[in-house]
């Protein structure tokens, strides 16, 4: 996509350095619009812009067209523009201001947030262009008599917390069918799950459940600690009492078989995942 040259000079180009001030928020407003020809037309050929966004550090005209030519569809509104010339020499102008973008609800996407700018403008034989611009959006998390967001740290930290605890609570809940009806385990309860030809026993430790569920659909729901041994058992580590050859024993002497030709490997995914969790369990010295 070519640019249009402009064969009338705009006044702005010309004049005073004051009137950059007229000119800075032209160019945010014309964004805003995404009258892109407008912008592009006073970005100088090697701009760097910094924008907000993760991927806004951008080298040159070119580039910068790239990435605003995929945000065009969705026009940004802004009020309270505030600027100010805070440089100037001949050829220099540095502009800095304020304005509160937002988008309109008729676009399907509801965002606000309050900007800061900065303008470097240099004078050149065709008029003044923009050969840096850095836009950033307000964090304003001080509270009062702070130097550093030391409560915001501390409500994030809590609210994160509160995120993992609702995670884990979830993880350790099981959603099982018995006879085609929903039923909640606490997957803590669970000693081991033993697989059938056409279901699953799942042993808890005050009760055995039948469901309908295969063993494989249940391995994929479950969390950390418990664990697939053999294709026809899943243990809970929280219960591992200690290791035999071609065998681990839960608490209560219960003895789940480890297939001889694969127990090396399956002992050692066990002995993994229990160092995961910080899990220590006794090993029969037969069984190394």
């Amino acid at each position: 996509m070519g640019e249009k040259k402009n064969t009338k000079q705009d006044k702005t180009q010309s004049s005073q350095p004051d009137d950059l001030i007229v000119l800075t928020e032209r160019i945010m407003k014309a964004h805003g619009k995404r009258d892109l020809e407008f912008v592009m037309r006073h970005m100088d050929k090697h701009v760097l812009w910094i924008g907000a966004l993760q991927n806004q550090y951008i080298h040159g005209k070119k580039a910068m067209r790239a990435v605003l030519e995929r945000e065009q569809d969705v026009p940004i509104c802004s009020e309270g523009v505030d600027c100010e010339v805070t440089y100037r020499t001949t050829d220099t102008v540095i502009v800095t201001g304020r304005l509160n973008a937002y988008t309109d609800p008729k676009t399907g996407y509801v965002l606000k947030q309050n900007q800061r700018l900065t303008f470097v403008y240099q004078k050149q034989s065709g008029g003044w262009r923009v050969v840096h611009l850095h836009v950033s959006n307000e964090w304003d998390v001080l509270q009062e008599g702070e130097v550093f967001p030391y409560a915001c740290g501390r409500e994030t930290y809590r609210y994160m917390q509160k995120q993992i605890d609702a995670k884990q609570r979830d993880s350790q809940k099981l959603e099982v069918h018995i006879r085609k009806r929903p039923y909640i385990l606490e997957t803590h309860s669970i000693l081991f799950i033993e697989a059938f030809k056409h279901h699953c026993m799942i042993c808890r430790v005050s009760d055995r459940i039948q469901v309908d569920e295969s063993i494989t659909a249940l391995a994929e729901r479950l969390p950390d600690a418990v664990l697939r041994v053999h294709r026809r058992f899943i243990i809970n580590l929280n219960y591992v009492d200690h290791l035999a050859y071609s065998s681990v024993f839960l608490c209560d002497g219960i003895d789940i078989p480890i297939p001889k030709q694969h127990y090396r490997e399956t002992k050692t995914h066990i002995m993994d995942r229990l160092s995961q969790l910080g899990i220590t369990v006794k090993e029969n010295p037969a069984s190394r």
